[in-house]
């Protein structure tokens, strides 16, 4: 009753509350023409015929389980990770042979509890597995921290465990007796063909047939195998073709991920490893938000997204972004869909749009309305979306959206009210639970318990500098109460999120003031090398320059560039390994007037091509070891530094035609969420970064610079060519 009053209060039409009802209680929500009945219209689902005679032939995966499949490898970013999701409970009372029992009772009854991933890719339901008993280690004679050692052990192994896909099963139990009657229970299954509905059907049958292990549960008719082959026909149906036509209008026009600082490259992590964090609003806290959020139109699933696309908003530095939106996706095709364990989930790209300067409740409301207008056309898998979008692009390279938000249903059947068991009441006391899910970053969740709301948030820690996923997460849930708490939040158009202490710590880093002179980078590098011509400016292994040298080398190359046409803001691409040319290059592009936009020679070629059609360039300054390998465009002009004859080009200084406004370089990120974006730097905040650092860092023009990392090479290039000593400045 109170859902449905609730829902009355959001003032949508009769026909959204239905669907709205629908969704808070967890089902696939199906547009107008999506109930299946037995007409052949082809704008309606067909319905399962179910084929018991073939039900343990092998069959396709779906696209969401192919990605999970193929995720586990260690060749794909953030892989080596299988999605499953890991429990650990305490108990004095739990019998672990009834408990065993009712295991062995669900292994029998659900298909997917005893299938495999064949080799060839093609999931197979097994006939017969051979009876599952739980693993117990006794641990009642260790010493406590031979016991604690012990457990902690077997926590790191199951909580990132990698099932083989091809051997079952695809689930482990484990059982340590400790002292005083306790008994610890390990519980880890892989979701390759368990979604989240199905964990909730899971231990809700698991708890009826622990307490009554004569329970007789309804048979069922229909097998995953039905519905996929049913859900692949689909395919063929307008229906499907509609919901194709619709993301396909949209696919150039979806945003990346939020762009989170990180402190590593999601490649290069062989092992990623995910933790927990956890926060809870009490129950009359949340009760206050949900009436609030009500009052405006906006659901409880509707309000929590938003608040998290703020935080996103503030940390990422991106206004306009797209997350990742799990969706269950049991489409009605039979009655017991929704009775039925398997990987039916999908998920829904939602492009979230933030620079608007409007009200946080209108921002909430339209991430609401796009997310309804998405769930009407939820007929093409979120996989497929996502492969078309480089295409769209017109690039090679993959895109992910690994930032996610995971909405979880409370309750599994509308018709008899269920709930999942309460761990503490019924079995014991709940030590940790964790998920993990290949190519995420952060999933965040939430739910309910006793009334309160209870949050998570799953990420991959070391991806990300330390204390940041503390700050946001402490950001989240203090904003989440603030809306709660304070009326005057929903109007404001931009939330003062940041925590003092870090606001105060922030003021002080960027203390950075300093006076400007009326210089620009390379007019300060051809004072330097006024003052010391034949002092060394680059020591290399196969060449040394002086600052006259390395002075005259720039200036040939700059007046070879503005006769090619450079000028202010128009960008050349350096394309080089580590070496003196890098910085008689960058040196000659600031001289000729242009701006400078490194790229990595190491890059796939695709994404070089990217980067060199996306900042328009028309001139290329290399190296002539990578000339033959980078196979660039003939379009543009080449010019190798190393073996290029610049000595017939001037070597005078040129006149400078650049005002501290313009462009001095573009440097692109990574990409790791989606295609890279360029940041532009202007000359005056090239020159404020050079002053301030060399002040702060005391740097003259004694010092020496060893090779530096990419994210460090504007500095290596720029900085250090023109630190003087504070009596010259």
């Amino acid at each position: 009753m109170e859902l449905n009053k609730n829902i009355k209060q959001t003032q949508l039409s009769t026909a959204k509350q239905a669907l709205l009802a629908r969704r808070l209680r967890g089902e696939t929500i199906p547009t107008k023409q999506a109930t299946a009945t037995k007409s052949t219209n082809s704008t309606q689902l067909p319905l399962i015929k179910p084929d018991p005679a073939n039900r343990y032939q092998p069959f396709p995966l779906t696209e969401m389980q192919q990605a999970y499949w193929l995720g586990r490898n260690s060749f794909f970013e953030l892989g080596n990770v299988g999605i499953h999701t890991y429990i650990e409970l305490e108990s004095t009372t739990l019998e672990l042979p009834k408990f065993n029992r009712a295991w062995q009772q669900l292994v029998d009854r659900h298909d997917m509890l005893r299938s495999i991933v064949n080799p060839d890719g093609q999931q197979q339901i097994l006939e017969t597995v051979p009876p599952y008993e739980i693993e117990i280690i006794d641990l009642r004679d260790k010493t406590l921290p031979e016991r604690e050692s012990q457990l902690q052990k077997i926590r790191d192994r199951l909580s990132h465990q990698v099932f083989k896909s091809d051997r079952w099963p695809l689930f482990e139990l484990l059982a340590c007796q400790l002292e005083n009657q306790r008994l610890r229970l390990f519980i880890n299954i892989d979701g390759l063909f368990v979604d989240g509905w199905s964990y909730q059907i899971l231990f809700g049958e698991l708890m009826q047939l622990y307490q009554e292990p004569t329970t007789q549960l309804p048979s069922l008719e229909v097998s995953f195998r039905d519905y996929v082959l049913s859900e692949i026909e689909l395919q063929k149906t307008e229906i499907a073709q509609k919901s194709r036509k619709y993301w396909q209008e949209r696919l150039s026009s979806i945003p990346n991920a939020p762009n989170l600082p990180l402190a590593k490259n999601p490649a290069s992590l062989k092992h990623p490893h995910f933790v927990r964090r956890e926060a809870r609003l009490g129950a009359e806290t949340w009760q206050k938000l949900k009436n609030k959020a009500a009052r405006v139109g906006l659901t409880p699933p509707g309000i929590l997204l938003a608040a998290y696309a703020e935080i996103l908003t503030l940390w990422s530095n991106s206004f306009h972004f797209t997350l990742n939106v799990p969706r269950f996706n049991r489409l009605p095709l039979h009655p017991q869909i929704d009775r039925l364990i398997g990987e039916f989930a999908s998920f829904t790209l939602l492009e979230i749009d933030n620079s608007n300067q409007i009200s946080f409740t209108e921002r909430a409301k339209r991430h609401q309305e796009q997310l309804w207008r998405d769930l009407e056309h939820t007929y093409v898998s979120g996989v497929s979306v996502l492969r078309d979008i480089p295409r769209a692009r017109g690039v090679n390279s993959g895109v992910t959206m690994p930032v996610v938000f995971t909405s979880t249903p409370q309750n599994v059947d509308k018709n008899r009210n269920e709930r999942l068991p309460s761990w503490q009441k019924d079995w014991g006391e709940i030590i940790e639970v964790l998920t993990e899910t290949p190519q995420v970053w952060l999933d965040s969740q939430f739910g309910e318990a006793e009334g309160a709301l209870v949050l998570h948030w799953d990420a991959v820690e070391e991806l990300f500098p330390s204390g940041l996923l503390k700050e946001m997460f402490a950001a989240y849930s203090n904003l989440l109460k603030r809306l709660a708490d304070e009326e005057s939040i929903w109007s404001c158009d931009r939330l003062e999120l940041i925590p003092q202490p870090q606001l105060e710590q922030r003021a002080k880093i960027n203390q950075t003031e300093t006076s400007l002179p009326d210089e620009l980078a390379h007019t300060l590098f051809a004072k330097q090398a006024r003052l010391l011509p034949q002092q060394p400016a680059i020591i290399s292994s196969d060449r040394t320059l002086t600052y006259q040298e390395l002075y005259q080398l720039s200036n040939r190359v700059g007046h070879r560039l503005r006769h090619l046409g450079a000028k202010p803001d128009r960008l050349v691409a350096v394309v080089m390994e580590k070496g003196w040319e890098q910085v008689v290059a960058v040196l000659g592009i600031l001289q000729s007037g242009a701006a400078y936009v490194p790229i990595d020679p190491k890059l796939p070629l695709e994404r070089i091509d990217y980067l060199l059609e996306d900042s328009r360039v028309q001139i290329v300054l290399t190296q002539s070891k990578l000339r033959s390998s980078l196979a660039l465009p003939e379009r543009l002009q080449v010019i190798c530094l190393d073996t290029d004859t610049l000595a017939r080009e001037n070597s005078q200084p040129l006149e400078t035609l650049q005002q501290p406004e313009n462009l001095a370089y573009v440097i692109y990120t990574s990409g790791s969420t989606g295609m890279p974006k360029g940041v532009a730097i202007s000359h005056r905040s090239l020159l404020n970064t050079i002053l301030a650092t060399n002040q702060s860092w005391q740097v003259t023009s004694g010092d020496r610079f060893s090779p530096l990392p990419l994210s460090i090479t504007i500095y290596r290039y720029t900085i250090f060519l023109g630190c003087l000593l504070r009596e010259e400045l």
